[in-house]
């Protein structure tokens, strides 16, 4: 006996048609989407860094999620 398994992430696509594209979301960024999805875990900057660096660090984070 075989038993069905339901995962929305895999589908079946005919082989000698193109796949459909998954639209992209351009509206939310990768930390927004990790956050909603429940998979990030934010750590608290303060014991470790002065405001100057915290604010530093998180500006290398965002200029290279926006590239």
């Amino acid at each position: 006996m075989k038993v069905k398994k339901y995962n929305p992430a895999l589908r079946q696509e005919p082989r000698h048609q193109r796949a459909k594209v998954i639209p992209s979301r351009q509206n939310i960024s990768i930390l927004d989407w990790l956050d909603s999805q429940g998979r990030i875990i934010w750590r608290d900057f303060g014991e470790y860094y002065s405001e100057a660096r915290r604010e530093e660090i998180l500006d290398e984070i965002f200029e290279e999620e926006q590239a």
